[in-house]
């Protein structure tokens, strides 16, 4: 229980240091780009709009990897949670069957999007990044659980 505690601790104070810090980064940011764009002229449309035709393909084929990786993951910690006592593999399970399923879900996701327009896109890419950060955060998390638990039996 204490472990879980300081963990929440940590991933608060984690939190709070990267929201001030990105906060700070975006002020700065805004301030800089306040100041280039009264000495240089705004980079052209077709500028933006190729720079989103070319990312998108770049970003499904990583993602896809990291989904299909995620699989993998899931996979071993099925095959060593056959080997747990009872009541062990019961309470992990249940976090391995939610990992399955969001990581379904997004490969689902990053499958059924159609072009939209940059905007959209933009959209898109913010909610899939964060729940793909959730992911990973679940994943590790259960890692570490496995790790501290004797799952012999």
């Amino acid at each position: 229980m204490r472990l879980s505690k300081l963990g929440f601790c940590a991933l608060a104070a984690w939190l709070i240091a990267g929201t001030t810090i990105s906060s700070c980064q975006k002020s700065q940011s805004n301030a800089d780009s306040t100041q280039q764009t009264t000495t240089s002229q705004p980079a052209p449309a077709t500028m933006t709009t190729a720079n989103y035709i070319t990312e998108y393909p770049v970003y499904k084929t990583t993602s896809e990897q990291e989904l299909s990786a995620n699989k993998d993951t899931i996979a071993s910690v099925r095959e060593r949670l056959k080997n747990a006592k009872a009541d062990l593999r019961a309470a992990l399970e249940r976090e391995e069957t939610a990992l399955e399923k969001e990581n379904a879900a997004l490969q689902l996701q990053l499958e059924s999007y159609k072009d939209q327009g940059q905007d959209a896109w933009m959209q898109f890419k913010a909610n899939f990044d964060r729940s793909m950060d959730s992911v990973r955060t679940s994943m590790r998390d259960l890692r570490e659980k496995i790790r501290s638990m004797k799952l012999e039996d």
